[in-house]
């Protein structure tokens, strides 16, 4: 099959993985960005062609006119009419509103959404267009149910990670330690999530994480706290944060590091990944701790609770309540050898149940039954 994969952001992350996984199953994949990202050259010398149109990235990071925005849109559907794919691939909204939009004017295209969150824009009147919907978790598929779409569109399929690839990574648990000119005894607590306000006004969580840091740092005087990750989606929101974190009297005890890519090495570091989200749909960087041996500690969710259970490969505590997530950190740094345990058990849970392969799999017969059900083109879903 000919595959075209569309996102939202230049940074490629599961949609590379998804990428290399039908590339290796014989597809001609493509992958379409907004712009290029750090990752571009990497998935090009697999043989993926990266193509460009930015009308696919959010409205709130793109720089375009509405008419330059008409412009790459007739583009967008040229593409799609010289290309011929036999199914385009949709992540994140405005690759999957203009995504929906271009290949309806292009039959037979098979089009195939994927939720990766509990957002719900356009979904009411564009997500007729899709064939199939792809829901990362059974709290995402409940969210759009609730909300109104039919079930018998929606298909879940977890995200997964190479482990692979991510073995081939050297692990090195001081990597962070010589960069901050940290002594290699200090333990390191990080959160890694974007600066992030949902329109309810409940953010990723970094207010708790910093009252946590607070309260532990005086508690044990060889910790230091990280976060990691940038307010491109809400601007101001790092600045707000460093200045709470200072009102807290952190002082050195805290560093921002911004938007990072090399997030493993990162991981080696952390004694301790926090995840005090309020609300998510999947959590890819509780995988990609997993997968690393670092133990996390994250909020009681729904679809936390689908890759971790409680004190067999994590930690979860109640969203919101900062004495639980503390008492949670201070119950792993005063057992190391028991985390040791949970760390294992974890990284057991990812071989089980989130392996790229097996993603790879269900997409690829997800794409096939589209056509052994013969769907009527005219009537997506």
């Amino acid at each position: 099959m000919k595959i075209l994969i569309a996102k939202a952001f230049a940074k490629i992350m599961l949609d590379g993985v998804l990428a290399r996984e039908l590339k290796h199953r014989g597809h001609d994949v493509q992958l379409l960005l907004p712009q290029r990202g750090p990752d571009c050259d990497e998935i090009e010398r697999l043989g993926i062609p990266i193509l460009i149109n930015p009308v696919i990235q959010m409205r709130y990071l793109r720089r375009t006119s509405l008419f330059e925005d008409l412009i790459w849109f007739i583009r967008l559907v040229s593409l799609l009419r010289r290309e011929k794919y036999d199914v385009i691939n949709l992540h994140l909204p405005a690759a999957r509103l203009f995504g929906r939009l271009a290949a309806r004017l292009v039959p037979p295209t098979r089009i195939v959404s994927v939720m990766h969150g509990l957002e719900s824009h356009h979904e009411r009147w564009s997500n007729r267009f899709d064939h199939a919907t792809v829901c990362v978790s059974q709290a995402v598929h409940d969210n759009l149910v609730a909300y109104g779409l039919p079930s018998d569109k929606l298909k879940i399929i977890p995200n997964g990670i190479d482990l692979n690839r991510i073995d081939a990574i050297p692990v090195d648990r001081h990597y962070l330690h010589r960069e901050l000119g940290l002594e290699a005894h200090m333990r390191l607590i990080g959160m890694i999530a974007y600066f992030y306000e949902q329109r309810d006004s409940v953010d990723k969580g970094h207010g708790l994480f910093i009252d946590a840091a607070g309260i532990l740092s005086k508690r044990y005087p060889d910790l230091r706290f990280l976060i990691i990750g940038n307010d491109r989606l809400v601007q101001g929101r790092e600045d707000f944060f460093k200045e709470y974190a200072r009102q807290k009297g952190l002082g050195n005890k805290i560093f921002f590091l911004g938007e990072r890519d090399d997030i493993f090495p990162i991981l080696d570091s952390l004694t301790v990944h926090v995840f005090p989200s309020f609300k998510e749909g999947f959590g890819m960087v509780l995988l990609e701790a997993m997968a690393r041996g670092t133990i996390n500690i994250a909020s009681d969710l729904p679809c936390v609770r689908e890759i971790i259970t409680d004190l067999q490969h994590g930690l979860l505590f109640e969203p919101g309540q900062t004495d639980q997530m503390i008492e949670k950190i201070s119950r792993v740094l005063d057992a190391p050898q028991w985390a040791d345990i949970l760390a294992r058990q974890a990284r057991q849970r990812v071989q089980q149940a989130f392996m790229s392969d097996r993603m790879g799999d269900r997409y690829e017969r997800l794409f096939k039954n589209l056509f052994i059900c013969n769907v009527d083109m005219e009537k997506p879903g």
